[in-house]
């Protein structure tokens, strides 16, 4: 059995000696001045002294004792990973990947019955984990002679040894890091449960259960599209509007101490968005103006006639699971525990998608009207603060053929011929329309400046949202208040002044949050550090309608975060000198290490 030894700080504290008591004695000698009391006075300094040195040796040896012990320990717990590990001693690889993900493939692949086949560059390959030698074989099934990477994973996550038929390698070959990223999205996938509890309840005679969901949060980054299309296949299966329970996992496998009422279920619809628009990892696509950090679809698929982008099967799927799961966080809106997804979407995505009727809706976009494309972009146009003319004018430029600038527009069109500057256009914008090649120059500029190509995966999210609002019977009202609902709000101000004591405070806890609001006001604190913080309390990275962060009193001398309640607990008394500045530097570091998981 291995002991665990702490490093404990060498003291240099006469812990043994009452200074006070030693004063007093030597003022009462002092007031004697026999040659006794001198002499008692002598002796007792020396006693005094032996006493200090005596200390301060015992003190040292154990701060030499402590550290050998940490030495010792830490070498045995190397030596352990390498020999449970690998059976080798070999110097340890560092890889591309973390030793979380690692981890995470080691226990997967180790835990699966049968190995498991990946598809990466039209070659399937198949990953293995061998048992006897603790080695992973990634073998391509599709090669002559079947080359085979196998490496070597410590309990820790570290790669000790790496060989491609047999050859040692000093790192992962280039040719091979995109399979092992698939094989890493596999291992996230068989981590990865999406639980249908039957039997919950019924509705209109039609049995209904809800939706238990186990994941490792990091694999929402790794495969953000794989736990998209589970959860909104997972949805589609209902009559009515489910309850989803998420349960995080940690690493390997076994679950992190935290309930779900609520938090963790907007942690994770957070950060599976936040890695769907931000990670670009699969098929799906998005883009964003500079001025932005909003995001719109993009089509990948083919160019239709009118010139506008399609979208290919896979895509349209998913985005419509995006309708899906978007729906399902609106029509929670009115419960106690709103659900938000964070600001993620431009509102132009919510302003086309809710200018199409039903009808529309059910169409293939491919079948849309002209019309009906050309209101979809007219609402992306609004969207993006242009003046009504400018939005008619650009519609025209790019539905119509030839395209026709009425003169009473001409003023419009100087103002877009001015934008039109840094595309190498001419100056004069009303002599474009003599020459084709200019106008399809314009053409192809405005849809590159406005994303136009967003207009099929926009259709396809407005369909999977109605789809399930018809199921559901849910009602969908404006397009500005479903967006609202949904996102929330980053606002500096707002964040600051919903934050409310739900307790009678202490002094100390009114100063902290005072310094929590001027340092949300500060202009010079980063967006992304008040969307941590606005997590760390309610699971989110934004704050919903009418939603307060409760403050309470902490009697564990700590701060703690309850997401499923929107809550911050905070220490009522002070320990010791704390500054603003010191404070907000602690904080920081509280929600770094411990994020949504500082959860009671």
């Amino acid at each position: 059995m291995m002991c665990a030894i702490s490093r404990q700080p060498f003291s240099l504290e006469y812990e043994n000696l009452n200074f006070e008591r030693v004063r007093q004695q030597m003022r009462d000698v002092a007031s004697d001045t026999s040659a006794i009391g001198l002499v008692i006075l002598g002796l007792r300094g020396v006693a005094t002294g032996c006493l200090i040195v005596c200390t301060l040796l015992r003190n040292a040896a154990v701060f030499v004792i402590n550290q050998i012990s940490w030495v010792v320990h830490k070498v045995a717990q190397a030596v352990a990973a390498v020999w449970r590990g690998c059976w080798r001693s070999d110097q340890i690889i560092q890889t591309d990947w973390s030793a979380d993900d690692l981890v995470v493939f080691r226990t997967a692949f180790r835990g699966s019955s049968t190995a498991q086949q990946v598809n990466w560059q039209n070659h399937r390959y198949e990953i293995d984990w061998s048992l006897w030698d603790g080695t992973l074989y990634i073998i391509d099934l599709d090669a002559p002679g079947e080359p085979t990477l196998s490496f070597n994973i410590t309990a820790l996550g570290h790669v000790v040894s790496i060989d491609l038929d047999g050859v040692s390698q000093n790192g992962v070959p280039e040719s091979w890091k995109g399979v092992i990223h698939a094989g890493l999205q596999k291992a996230y996938e068989l981590s990865s449960h999406y639980q249908i509890l039957e039997g919950s309840g019924r509705f209109d005679g039609v049995a209904y259960s809800d939706i238990k969901v186990a994941v490792i949060q990091r694999g929402l980054m790794v495969h953000p599209e794989y736990h998209l299309a589970q959860l909104g296949q997972k949805l589609k299966e209902f009559p009515m509007r489910p309850w989803v329970t998420v349960h995080f996992l940690q690493r390997d496998g076994r679950p992190e101490p935290a309930r779900d009422v609520g938090g963790l279920l907007r942690d994770y619809l957070d950060h599976l968005f936040r890695a769907l628009v931000l990670e670009h990892l699969g098929v799906l696509s998005f883009t964003k103006r500079e001025d932005s950090d909003l995001v719109m679809p993009e089509a990948q698929g083919d160019l239709l006639a009118n010139g506008f982008t399609d979208i290919s099967e896979d895509e349209r799927s998913l985005y419509q699971q995006i309708g899906t799961v978007l729906l399902y966080a609106y029509s929670s809106a009115a419960a106690q525990h709103q659900l938000l997804i964070g600001r993620k979407f431009d509102n132009a995505l919510f302003r086309a998608a809710f200018s199409l009727t039903p009808r529309e809706i059910n169409t293939a976009f491919r079948e849309l009207l002209p019309e009906t494309i050309d209101k979809m972009i007219r609402e992306i146009l609004l969207e993006r603060r242009e003046t009504e003319a400018a939005a008619d004018l650009y519609v025209r430029i790019l539905t119509q053929n030839p395209p026709c600038v009425d003169p009473a527009d001409w003023n419009v069109a100087f103002e877009l011929a001015e934008r039109c500057r840094s595309w190498d256009m001419p100056p004069d914008f009303a002599f474009i329309w003599d020459r084709p090649d200019h106008q399809r120059k314009v053409q192809d500029c405005l849809k590159e400046h406005f994303q136009l190509e967003s207009l099929a995966p926009v259709h396809a999210i407005a369909r999977g949202i109605r789809e399930v609002a018809d199921t559901w019977r849910v009602p969908c009202s404006s397009w500005r208040n479903f967006a609202n609902c949904i996102q929330g709000s980053v606002d500096r101000d707002q964040i600051a002044g919903r934050i409310a004591f739900s307790d009678v405070p202490t002094p100390f806890m009114r100063e902290q949050v005072r310094w929590i609001q001027e340092w949300i006001r500060n202009p010079q604190t980063p967006a992304s550090e008040i969307a941590d913080f606005v997590k760390f309390v309610t699971g989110s990275s934004s704050l919903g309608n009418d939603q307060d962060l409760n403050v309470r009193a902490s009697y564990g001398g700590r701060i703690e975060a309850h997401t499923c309640f929107h809550e911050i607990r905070l220490p009522p008394d002070q320990d010791g000198p704390v500054t603003a500045a010191s404070y907000i530097t602690d904080l920081k570091f509280l929600i770094a290490e411990h994020g949504a998981y500082n959860i009671l």
